[in-house]
């Protein structure tokens, strides 16, 4: 793939820690691992609201951003799951890869 312009590096400086499911304990309990992902955006300023008749209380309260080429290899990051960041857990509701030139260049997630 070729070069494609992003923010610098320094733009994406939070740290979050995703809690991908692996599957269940005795009790149903979900077994995770923790993967810690440097170099991401966490924007709090993402003002979603509710209106309308398909409005849901699922309204996001934050956005992610991540690239491959800032964070490394990523995983495929699944709706539902957590999101760990400054002590506070999220859950997220939307996962979409970034394309560019119909290649994945990282993730945009949103999360409550």
């Amino acid at each position: 793939m070729g070069y494609y312009r992003l923010p610098p590096k320094k733009a994406f400086c939070h740290t979050i820690t995703y809690k991908e499911v692996i599957g269940e304990d005795d009790w149903q309990k979900p077994i995770t691992k923790n993967w810690t992902v440097e170099n991401c955006w966490f924007n709090f300023a993402s003002k979603f609201t509710r209106s309308g008749i398909n409005s849901t209380d699922d309204a996001p309260k934050a956005s992610i951003t991540m690239t491959d080429r800032y964070c490394g290899p990523l995983p495929d990051f699944k709706v539902a799951t957590k999101i760990e960041f400054k002590g506070d857990e999220f859950t997220i509701i939307t996962s979409k890869p970034l394309i560019l030139n119909g290649q994945s260049i990282g993730w945009r997630l949103e999360v409550v």
